[in-house]
């Protein structure tokens, strides 16, 4: 007996609707992947194969997966010590975005669930050892380099007031201008 690749796409293709993703499209339009039954939202991206919106679907249910065993692992340890709350709290949202019946529904609470899965991501990364200093050079510009950021720091940075770090984030706006991250000094009564 020999298994083809039509076999095994087929095969994948009826687990994942037996997990509420479903593989939709055609070569013309393209091919991306809804989770959570007919009310559901387009999720992934378009692609241009069904093959390929497949593994996007395996792909975050595998992102899925792995964010439940963390949460489940996160519960465990705070089980005797640590904050249980928020570790049950974060497994919530893990079994709500695997759920299909959670997932499924109007774009807005698809979006809100979305975010609810990145913020959990971040805050273990957090737990990891990510610092708000990697995610300003990550997202953010050398401010030496960027030209609205390098302004910034030539009229506006006055040295114990308001400061602009080396890497920062510059936001902007429609018009023609923009708003960049700085450091404002407060200075505060000392404890008696």
């Amino acid at each position: 007996m020999t298994f083809s690749t039509n076999d095994f796409h087929r095969d994948a293709n009826e687990l994942l609707r037996e997990l509420g993703y479903e593989i939709c499209g055609d070569d013309d339009e393209g091919w991306a992947f809804h989770f959570g039954g007919p009310d559901s939202t387009t999720r992934g991206p378009q692609v241009d194969t069904a093959a390929q919106a497949s593994a996007s679907a395996l792909k975050d249910l595998t992102i899925g997966t792995q964010d439940l065993l963390a949460a489940a692992k996160a519960v465990l340890g705070s089980w005797e010590s640590g904050d249980l709350a928020a570790a049950v709290r974060e497994l919530d949202t893990c079994v709500r975005v695997l759920d299909p019946d959670a997932r499924g529904g109007s774009p807005e609470a698809s979006r809100r669930l979305h975010e609810e899965r990145l913020a959990l991501g971040l805050q273990r990364l957090a737990r990891d050892g990510l610092d708000f200093s990697t995610c300003v050079r990550t997202f953010g510009v050398k401010a030496d380099l960027d030209p609205i950021a390098r302004t910034a720091r030539v009229n506006y940075q006055r040295e114990g007031e308001l400061e602009i770090d080396e890497y920062t984030v510059v936001s902007r706006g429609e018009d023609c201008g923009a708003y960049v991250m700085s450091w404002l000094w407060i200075a505060t009564e000392p404890a008696d």
